[in-house]
């Protein structure tokens, strides 16, 4: 039996009826001949949050927090005070676990990207899955689409990088929060400061951009000379090459110029243009249309269009790239006939492609999913609607030694004449201009700005990484940035609030927007199925957090300090301070806990350990299961606190 998993009770079904597997035995299961279709929610087996994890820990005072492993499993309620999975959920859980039992091939049938294959990595691991696995991509939910699909279905080794890349990801987001959170706390009180790694990058965004336009300075005005000129039976309109800031020396130039004289023609260039009327959609181009057009936000736009795409209505939402694979050539062809010069690619690595609607017909859906569906399609018109060619005529001439130059379309059939282009001046004006204001950041454009700047760069980096909703949707980033108060919108413009301001205050000397975007660059990578490792690329993520929570805990506006008597053991030169939950060089910013395994170390512990290199027995150091233990703490060999080896202990 091969078991289709899948992600949501209407894929289930609308999978089950491609593959003729109709016969309903339980609620989201179907069974055919050959197959079984199942419908796992996201949420049924995920990660554990940290904060969930630590519930009555002794180690959740311990900051930094760097947690070795992530638990996962099924998800769980607040029952007599304890958190356990829900009667009916447990009920599921041996029924699925039955089912995986039963397989000899277990299939992910979805449109995510990483994050998606993260969590059927977790549900394989929580049933103990040990017969093969494959993969099929869901670009759209139709009949012949899906069949092509589960007849191609994908094995091999990149699906485990691709896991691996959403388990990376998974394991940052869950340490940055945590620890952040927890920082920012002790200064300001719990949840002042909920903070998402996405969160960071898309609020230095705006907060540069916001920059920009209120240090633009428009300067002092300028003065300018334009001739008129007829070429090739039209008339153009030419500029200078040069500005003047003398208007007396603009007017001497104005008055020097001839009119109904042909002026010498120094260069001429035709370049053909194609244009269409518009592209087809993204997730970030559809979430800025639909905010500006339909006034939807874009955590409710991401939610109609995925409502439409598993009514089978539209193709997957979850996409950056907005070109077409060859293999649609001709259904849309048969649909828009004028979409026979429409550019086709072979698009067998992106596995996503721009958003289209299906052949099939909506019955009474709700009127917010008709309208987006009605804007789609009217987008998806135009840019299949046959192009405007056109040609950009350039020509640039001197007169009395001055440069001007202009462009003009012309027809796309239009040719040089074999004597040359014969340029006439026939009018001249001045004007005097100042720059441009530049205008106000529009909330409407602010997320397809930021995701067009990150799309960007990882075209250039990862050109066929699957597209990854945690981190490359952010849309519902800046949506949150306004709930948690970071920023404001009045009119459709975004400003910086003081929340926001305080917050990016703490990271003024840090260069976490920097970092946060080489790691998640370098998860991405793990796709690639390179020499990295994901373990590698945690450890390098873990120590920076480690240094940069360090400087946020030792920071003078979130916590008091106290300075002591005694040099830092790494770099031997500068005191060392003490903080509420760190002692912190302020010459090499090595830094030691105050926390370990849920014991608060004193001010005698401490002054061992940075004297000495190690303590003497200390009692009240608390193990995962609650017992209490005595043990010395030492300083390993980079100067890491850690308990003291066996071959040490005198006790």
């Amino acid at each position: 039996m091969i078991l289709i998993v899948t992600e949501s009770a209407q894929t289930a079904l609308v999978i089950s009826r491609a593959l003729n597997a109709t016969d309903e035995t339980a609620p989201s299961t179907y069974a055919g001949a050959n197959e079984t279709v199942i419908a796992i929610e996201p949420d049924f087996i995920a990660p554990k949050p940290l904060g969930e994890t630590l519930h009555n820990s002794p180690f959740k005072e311990a900051l930094p927090l760097i947690h070795k492993k992530y638990a996962f499993g099924v998800r769980t309620v607040e029952l007599d005070g304890r958190r356990e999975m829900s009667a009916a959920d447990r009920a599921e859980d041996e029924r699925l676990c039955a089912l995986f039992d039963a397989a000899d091939e277990v299939v992910f049938a979805s449109d995510g990207g990483a994050d998606a294959q993260e969590r059927f990595h977790n549900i394989c691991q929580h049933y103990n899955v040990g017969v093969p696995t494959s993969r099929v991509w869901l670009t759209r939910l139709e009949y012949m689409a899906i069949r092509k699909a589960y007849r191609s279905r994908e094995k091999g080794r990149h699906l485990h990088d691709l896991a691996q890349s959403g388990l990376v990801s998974m394991a940052m987001d869950a340490l940055f929060e945590y620890n952040m959170e927890q920082a920012f706390a002790s200064a300001y009180g719990k949840g002042a400061f909920p903070l998402h790694r996405q969160d960071v990058i898309a609020l230095n965004f705006i907060s540069e951009n916001l920059k920009q336009i209120a240090s633009f300075e428009r300067g002092a005005p300028k003065h300018t000379v334009s001739v008129t000129a007829e070429i090739c039976g039209q008339s153009v309109n030419m500029s200078p090459v040069d500005v003047w800031e003398d208007k007396a020396v603009c007017e001497e130039i104005f008055n020097a110029i001839r009119l109904n004289e042909d002026a010498p023609v120094t260069y001429t260039e035709l370049i053909p243009h194609e244009e269409r009327a518009a592209e087809l959609y993204v997730l970030a181009t559809l979430q800025a249309d639909a905010c500006e057009k339909l006034h939807f936000s874009p955590s409710k736009t991401l939610a109609l269009a995925t409502s439409l795409y598993e009514r089978g209505l539209i193709s997957s939402p979850f996409t950056s790239d907005g070109r077409l694979p060859e293999s649609l050539r001709r259904s849309i062809v048969r649909r828009y006939p004028s979409a026979k010069e429409f550019p086709f690619y072979k698009l067998s690595d992106t596995k996503t492609h721009g958003i289209i609607t299906t052949e099939r017909n909506p019955v009474m859906i709700p009127a917010d999913e008709a309208a987006l569906r009605q804007m789609i399609i009217e987008n998806q018109e135009q840019a299949f609607a046959a192009p405007r060619r056109y040609a950009e005529l350039v020509v640039c001439t001197e007169v009395n030694g001055i440069g001007y130059a202009c462009s003009c379309d012309v027809d796309a059939d239009f040719t040089l004449p074999d004597d040359g282009v014969v340029l006439k001046l026939t009018g001249k004006s001045t004007s005097t201009f100042k720059a441009a204001q530049p205008g106000p950041l529009k909330y409407s454009t602010v997320f397809l700005l930021l995701a067009t700047c990150q799309y960007a760069v990882r075209s250039m980096l990862q050109p066929v990484t699957p597209f990854n909703l945690a981190e490359d949707e952010y849309g519902t980033v800046v949506e949150r940035l306004v709930e948690n108060g970071y920023i404001s919108v009045f009119f459709g413009e975004v400003h910086l609030t003081e929340k926001g301001r305080l917050l990016l205050l703490h990271f003024k000397d840090s260069d976490i927007v920097t970092m946060l975007n080489q790691f998640k660059f370098e998860a991405g990578d793990l796709y690639e199925g390179d020499d990295t490792t994901g373990k590698s690329v945690m450890r390098a993520f873990e120590n920076w957090l480690y240094t940069e929570v360090s400087r946020l805990l030792a920071d003078h506006k979130l916590s008091a300090k106290r300075q002591t008597a005694h040099t830092c053991p790494s770099c031997k030169k500068a005191q060392m301070t003490a903080y509420n939950k760190t002692v912190r060089c302020e010459g090499c910013g090595y830094a030691l806990p105050r926390y370990v395994n849920g014991l608060e170390l004193t001010d005698k512990h401490l002054e061992q350990l940075v004297v000495h290199g190690y303590t003497s027995p200390i009692y009240g150091f608390i193990g995962r299961k609650g017992h209490k233990f005595t043990e010395a703490l030492v300083l390993d060999a980079t100067f890491g606190v850690t308990f003291a080896p066996k071959s040490a202990k005198i006790y």
